[in-house]
């Protein structure tokens, strides 16, 4: 995932998947594959990853599913809980549903104040602010670039292993995600409300 070699981390999730021991995992490593392939599933959405004659196209991928899926990190507040909240933001964005990113705006502003702090979730808290400038630009492309250039180059030139964050909590490297929510806002589909 960290090299975009994306087509390659969907054959390996679904050859894990089908491995007969898959089931017999501890659930926290299960979840983890949950986010790997909610994540991949959401490349699916934008059209990064073509996956038309894959396993993982042939089961319907629910956010809402995947959400009551991963129940040890929705309790893991400065871990891989950090990567679903910000997947199901990227998700209402996508699907254009402004009105989910706007309710979600609140939880994750107050998420973001309360338990990132530190060096160690110093580029979380900075790419959950870049997303809470998506809703407070009403969701125009043009002035969220505006208004996000400076933060969105202190997450280029800081990676997390400057940072000393976990590689883990960044399924796809902030950079990249932060693009694709803007590849999201220049969707004609979804223009602002």
């Amino acid at each position: 995932m960290h090299t975009a070699n994306y087509p390659r981390a969907l054959e390996v999730l679904v050859h894990v998947q089908k491995d007969d021991n898959y089931e017999t995992l501890p659930p926290a490593i299960k979840e983890i594959w949950k986010i790997f392939e909610a994540y991949l599933n959401y490349l699916i959405l934008i059209g990064i990853l073509d996956a038309t004659d894959t396993e993982a196209q042939k089961k319907e991928f629910r956010i809402n599913r995947f959400l009551n899926e991963v129940e040890v990190f929705a309790k893991d507040k400065r871990g891989m809980n950090i990567s679903v909240l910000i997947l199901q933001f990227l998700y209402a964005l996508a699907q254009g549903n402004y009105e989910l990113c706007e309710t979600r705006t609140d939880a994750l502003s107050k998420y973001r104040i309360r338990y990132l702090k530190g060096k160690a979730t110093l580029r979380s808290n900075h790419f959950i602010a870049l997303l809470l400038k998506i809703p407070a630009c009403n969701f125009d492309l043009e002035l969220v670039k505006a208004k996000t250039l400076k933060a969105k180059q202190w997450l280029t030139e800081h990676p997390w292993e400057e940072v000393n964050q976990s590689r883990e909590v960044e399924v796809i490297p902030y950079e990249h995600l932060w693009e694709m929510a803007l590849k999201s806002l220049s969707t004609p589909s979804n223009t602002p409300p």
